[in-house]
């Protein structure tokens, strides 16, 4: 199906000949309105409508540029009030730190000092001590001598008893492995004689057992062997008399097909032909069809052209100013929602 696209080309009557070209004769000379189409109107319109939004995005850029500049200065003067501040601070801190270092060195001082006097207390005290040693050592060294010797030789008696219980222990603890070993020992080599005698006594057993097995089963399978000759002889002839009958059935089927194709064929053809003949008949109703919608938009362009032209009044407002033709055609520019978080307020 064809659609017309509006534009039908117009040439030049065949029974006329073009000699010379003709001057152009202007739109208004000819009838129309004016000289400006609806269509450089419109034009000039969305082009007005441009200029305004671009002058608002101008004037909507200079807010922010000076809203910037405005925010910039006040974050130096807080920057700058910020550092003196700081400054401030870190001179009284310092301040302060030297007071807390001076009251420390003097505090040092004093449990240095405090620190001397013990030590030499200690001294002293440690001396003393060693003296009254010294004296008891002088007036009782002797005995004290005795005693220490009694105790260590009692010390030693005790050792050596004991030593002598451990190692009775030990030697009753290792007759006692070594007996508890060699039952152990003999246990085992009577579980050994004990299998040996079961294991040779039913070893000619299990032989007479697995001959007369393996005789059974080849018999059985001698059996089975004959049973499945027999069946494979009955299922190949079962097979080539089955085969046999789908042969010939076979030859019936291809017979039956060649006819039906015949018949496809024929049908096929006529089918053909028709479908021929309704294509001649849809063709010639698309032209009928054709002609008929070019005669319409033939008439649907000559309409067209004849109010195409925009009227005188709409012609002047293109001399005007943007804001004027602005004002007159009713051409409005919504404001942007961004910009006024950047003016500055009064």
């Amino acid at each position: 199906m064809e659609f017309y696209s509006g534009t039908v080309a117009k040439g030049p009557p065949p029974s006329t000949a073009v000699t010379s070209r003709s001057p152009k004769m202007s739109p208004s000379a000819a009838g129309a309105p004016s000289d400006i189409t609806e269509a450089a109107f419109s034009r000039w319109k969305v082009e007005l409508q441009n200029k305004l939004i671009v002058e608002q995005e101008k004037q909507a850029h200079r807010d922010r540029l000076q809203y910037k500049k405005h925010e910039d200065s006040k974050y130096w003067e807080r920057k700058q009030a910020l550092c003196k501040k700081t400054v401030d601070q870190f001179g009284k801190a310092k301040l302060e730190m030297e007071a807390i270092r001076q009251a420390n060195l003097t505090r040092g001082a004093e449990y240095k000092a405090e620190l001397e006097e013990m030590k030499e207390m200690a001294a002293a005290q440690r001396e003393e001590w060693m003296q009254f040693g010294h004296e008891l050592t002088v007036q009782h060294g002797p005995e004290q001598t005795e005693r220490t010797r009694a105790r260590l030789a009692e010390t030693a008696e005790l050792k050596a008893e004991q030593g002598r219980q451990v190692k009775q222990l030990s030697q009753a603890n290792k007759k006692q492995r070594h007996v508890q070993r060699t039952a152990r020992l003999e246990e085992k080599r009577q579980i050994v004689e004990s299998t040996k005698q079961q294991l040779f006594g039913s070893a000619e057993e299990a032989k007479n057992f697995a001959f007369h097995q393996r005789e059974e089963i080849g018999g059985e399978v001698r059996r089975t062997e004959r049973r499945w000759r027999s069946l494979s002889k009955q299922e190949r002839e079962a097979f080539l008399t089955h085969a046999h009958d789908n042969h010939e059935k076979n030859d019936h089927t291809k017979e039956h097909m060649r006819e039906v194709r015949k018949d496809l064929i024929k049908k096929n053809a006529e089918k053909v032909n028709e479908e021929k003949e309704r294509k001649m008949t849809d063709a010639m109703k698309v032209a009928e069809s054709r002609e008929e919608r070019v005669k319409t938009a033939r008439g649907v362009r000559d309409a067209i052209y004849s109010s195409r032209y925009a009227d005188s009044e709409k012609a002047k407002l293109m001399s005007q100013s943007p804001q004027e033709a602005a004002a007159l055609t009713g051409i409005m520019v919504s404001p942007s929602p961004m910009s006024p978080q950047y003016r500055l307020q009064a």
